[in-house]
């Protein structure tokens, strides 16, 4: 596997965590629902443009940055949805401190982590991947089109000049 690959796996489980924390906030805010609706979904395009830039230039192919693109958000879906159920487990939130891991002994807790795993956690990566991989895939070839365009249209008109 190439190093850029797994920089975008990485930059992937990074803004995962990263949006947990920001959705919390963005939903803290006491703005109109468009502003905030824009701001919780405007920040999925921060890492993604970058990266579908970056492979645009680096390989040229339609098909290697859309790749690129679905893999980094669909790696963040994955790391979004696996970090609220270790921010449950382990470190805890004051609305559900029943399924906090010191609650084990509890003849609940386990049926309950069953419940939140499969509804919450998975449900949230089987309700969001394919977003994830559609949109990555729609934006990842919208950017490698305007990039390479640009690039042809900028080199052609460069050229004429001289």
């Amino acid at each position: 596997m190439k190093k850029r690959w797994l920089m975008y796996i990485i930059i992937g489980v990074i803004f995962g965590i990263f949006d947990f924390y920001y959705q919390e906030f963005i939903q803290e805010l006491k703005s109109p629902i468009i502003s905030r609706s824009i701001l919780c979904y405007g920040i999925w395009l921060v890492p993604l443009l970058p990266i579908a830039l970056y492979e645009s230039k680096i390989s040229l192919s339609r098909r290697n940055t859309s790749i690129a693109s679905l893999l980094t958000w669909s790696i963040s879906i994955i790391s979004y949805y696996m970090f609220l159920a270790i921010d449950l487990m382990f470190i805890g939130r004051e609305s559900r401190m029943e399924m906090h891991i010191s609650n084990y002994l509890d003849p609940y807790f386990w049926s309950n982590w069953k419940s939140v795993f499969y509804g919450q956690v998975l449900g949230g990566i089987i309700e969001w991947i394919l977003v994830a991989v559609v949109g990555g895939f729609i934006i990842g070839c919208l950017v490698n089109f305007i990039y390479t365009d640009l690039t042809k249209k900028i080199t052609h008109f460069k050229e004429r000049m001289s």
